[in-house]
């Protein structure tokens, strides 16, 4: 099966085509998005400096992510999604900055993200992490569930 969009041909046999759209997220400015995500990942760091837990970022500025070092990781991940839903934030070990990261809304945000990393030490310290998540482990990578 083929596609056109213009001038462009989709499909098998054909270079990948790629769309883009930024202007939304960053009011147009690929620098704020850049300044949003690395302030994230440093503060994402400190934080974790600051509970002694082995913490390993990647990805770009604009669209940043952590993970533990550590054997409960996907445990950790999915206690950080229950917790800091029970605080009021949708959130995960992955950020796609966008304007509405604000000042304001980051300080609340690591706020509430502090104490799921206290939790995250007593479990790495020796607490079972299992008996802190209200449902399963979340799964790595992207596959289909049915």
């Amino acid at each position: 099966m083929h596609l056109r969009i213009g001038k462009h041909t989709l499909g098998p046999g054909h270079p990948a085509f790629i769309v883009a759209e930024m202007s939304g997220n960053h009011g147009g400015s690929l620098e704020r998005g850049i300044a949003i995500g690395s302030n994230i990942t440093m503060r994402w760091k400190a934080l974790a400096e600051k509970h002694n837990l082995p913490l390993v970022t990647a990805g770009i500025p604009a669209i940043t992510s952590f993970e533990f070092d550590s054997p409960n990781s996907l445990a950790y991940k999915t206690l950080i999604t229950q917790e800091m839903l029970s605080k009021g934030f949708l959130a995960s070990t992955l950020v796609f900055t966008c304007i509405s990261h604000t000042s304001e809304i980051l300080e609340q945000y690591f706020e509430a993200l502090d104490s799921v990393f206290g939790l995250i030490k007593e479990c790495e310290g020796g607490r079972d992490v299992g008996s802190a998540l209200k449902g399963p482990v979340c799964h790595a990578g992207f596959k289909r569930l049915n």
